[in-house]
């Protein structure tokens, strides 16, 4: 067993070292991928007619307008390689997401909490982001990563007593959620609004307005966690720093773009 498990061992590890070759856009940063693009569009062909059969197009035709104008701003000032689709739909949670497939999708709710063009700018950029840099994959193989271990400290307990076998197992669940996938998850979220900053600040919008929103959302109360370190997601107020962070860059590149600025202000 243990020979079983030390080839395993190596497998995990030359697949590591396999995936880590990919570099995220703008940030540098290795990522774990495996899998191909082709089964992540049928997956999210699948996904975006489900969700179109639980969400109906907003009603409100300005609104609508104001995404249209921002998703052909944003695409106009980059070749970002994918089929884009964006939809408004109708929805009572405030959110917007996306899938690896190039389809955006924002709830007219969450126009609750944007001020302006910029600031929807900024969560559509965010959105995008996410599947530039195949986020969604590299979640997928970090679960298999996991799942694989978790198979071969299967295999190496397998002469232990079941007692004994489930605390280590429990553990180890615990350990990869936590110590693991959260944290890689969190990173997505960074890395997503590091790239969305950059997006809209070469589309001619203001980078400040990124923070603007993500500080005024923070007073929603809605993570659900009293600390990142046991979140999926990093606070809104993290983010907003994380982002402060970066303002300079974005600002350099927003000073020689053709500046929108705010874009059109909205009321509430």
């Amino acid at each position: 067993m243990l020979k079983r498990f030390l080839l395993l061992s190596l497998y995990l590890t030359a697949l590591l070292l396999l995936a880590s070759c990919v570099v995220e856009p703008v940030t540098g940063r290795r990522q774990l991928i495996v899998g191909s693009v082709e089964e992540e569009m049928e997956q999210s062909a699948l996904l975006w007619t489900e969700t179109l059969k639980k969400h109906k197009p907003s009603k409100y035709s300005d609104l609508k307008w104001l995404v249209d104008k921002v998703q052909t701003t944003l695409l106009s000032n980059g070749d970002f390689g994918h089929k884009w689709t964006f939809m408004l739909l109708s929805s009572d949670e405030p959110n917007a997401f996306s899938l690896p497939g190039g389809q955006v999708a924002v709830y007219d709710a969450l126009f609750k909490h944007i001020d302006n063009e910029a600031e929807l700018a900024a969560v559509i950029a965010h959105e995008m982001a996410h599947v530039i840099a195949r986020h969604s994959a590299e979640r997928s193989t970090e679960r298999y990563v996991v799942d694989m271990g978790r198979s071969a400290l299967s295999a190496a307990l397998e002469q232990a007593r079941a007692e004994k076998k489930d605390i280590i197992m429990a553990a180890y669940s615990g350990i990869s959620n936590v110590g693991f996938l959260m944290p890689y998850s969190r990173q997505h979220e960074y890395s997503a609004d590091r790239i969305a900053m950059v997006m809209m600040a070469q589309a001619g919008y203001d980078p400040q307005c990124a923070i603007d929103f993500w500080e005024r959302f923070a007073k929603t109360g809605r993570t659900g966690f009293p600390s990142d370190f046991l979140a999926s997601h990093p606070s809104d107020a993290a983010r907003a720093r994380a982002l402060k962070a970066i303002l300079p860059e974005a600002n350099n590149i927003y000073r020689v773009s053709h500046k929108i600025g705010k874009g059109v202000l909205l009321q509430h």
